[in-house]
């Protein structure tokens, strides 16, 4: 077998061990899709994993009346709340996420404005059960004053539910579900140090590329 066959299966298989990154939840946005506003209300959403997971991010749909979202201030609090009789309960996380990309869609919603996809990393891994209801709580703003910023519906029946001002003792429940992904794939990975066998292995083929490169000089 030739050295760089060699190198090419090396690097696909460390590559294939050490990238195992996958959506662990997913509402799609619905077709023209509504909100409901989420710098006055602590919106929630809930969602019920099939393995134990842990989860690191993900992503939220939101739009504001126009075509930007510049009446974002850039705060991203969060809450996963369990779930009692099929409403937010008691906090199991919480934290200020760290925000990543935030797209345009190019989806329009049902008051014609653009869906924006925001991206963003958790304070810290949430290890969630598996067939568990939970509740993934966001607020989009320091303060809560009303900014006409909204987290638009998916296309699933999954319980919907809101918090005026944030305190958690007014709960409304309705449906459909929000727009939202949840996945195991940090926005930032630092290097990951590859395992011994990755380091012999490549070491080995050092080895072997040297000693051809000397009987042929």
């Amino acid at each position: 077998m030739k050295i760089s066959t060699i190198v090419a299966s090396a690097a696909l298989a460390l590559t294939a061990a050490t990238s195992q990154a996958a959506t662990l939840y997913q509402n799609d946005v619905a077709a023209s899709p509504s909100g409901n506003e989420t710098t006055q209300w602590v919106q929630s959403s809930s969602f019920n994993l099939a393995a134990d997971s842990d989860i690191t991010g993900g992503s939220v749909f939101v739009a504001a009346y126009g075509t930007d979202l510049s009446v974002w201030d850039g705060a991203f609090d969060y809450w996963v709340f369990d779930d009692l009789a099929g409403s937010p309960d008691s906090i199991v996380a919480n934290g200020a996420a760290t925000v990543g990309a935030v797209t345009d869609t190019g989806i329009t919603t049902g008051f014609g404005s653009n869906v924006f996809a925001i991206d963003f990393d958790l304070a810290s891994t949430f290890s969630a059960l598996g067939a568990t209801d939970y509740w993934f709580g966001i607020h989009l703003s320091t303060n809560f004053d009303r900014d006409d910023l909204y987290w638009v519906t998916s296309s699933t029946s999954d319980g919907t539910a809101e918090s005026n001002g944030g305190s958690f003792d007014n709960w409304r429940t309705y449906s459909p579900a929000r727009a939202f992904s949840l996945n195991d794939d940090p926005l930032s990975v630092s290097a990951v140090p590859l395992p011994a066998g990755g380091l012999l292995l490549l070491s080995g083929i050092g080895g072997l590329m040297v000693s051809r490169r000397r009987k042929t000089a």
